[in-house]
């Protein structure tokens, strides 16, 4: 989130010199790191749960044994995104309030 904050940092200084308000600026870097968060959340789910049977099987093999190593029930995923997603916003909004207190100037590079 700080690489993606950084990266445009020339463009929020152009919309602050078009007058554009940090509040409306603000939001709109909640919203994409909102969608972020809940993609790479998700993503990380459907990861874990298409793992999940190659590491049980892979253990169990080696340790010949039926027992189950990983298992990714419902309520552990939506844990885990409720968990990712609120710090994955908050990582955005720190990164972009950083930039938005910067004077116009240095944001632009001139």
């Amino acid at each position: 989130m700080i690489m993606r904050a950084e990266e445009r940092r020339e463009i929020i200084g152009i919309l602050r010199l078009m007058g554009i308000p940090a509040r409306s600026i603000l939001a709109e870097v909640l919203l994409e790191g909102l969608l972020i968060a809940t993609a790479g959340a998700i993503f990380g789910v459907v990861i874990a749960m298409s793992a999940e049977g190659l590491v049980n099987r892979f253990f169990q093999w080696r340790y010949d044994t039926p027992l189950l190593f990983v298992r990714v029930t419902a309520s552990i995923a939506w844990k885990a995104v409720a968990f990712s997603v609120p710090l994955g916003v908050v990582a955005g909004l720190a990164a972009s309030w950083t930039l938005l207190r910067r004077d116009m100037v240095s944001l632009i590079r001139r």
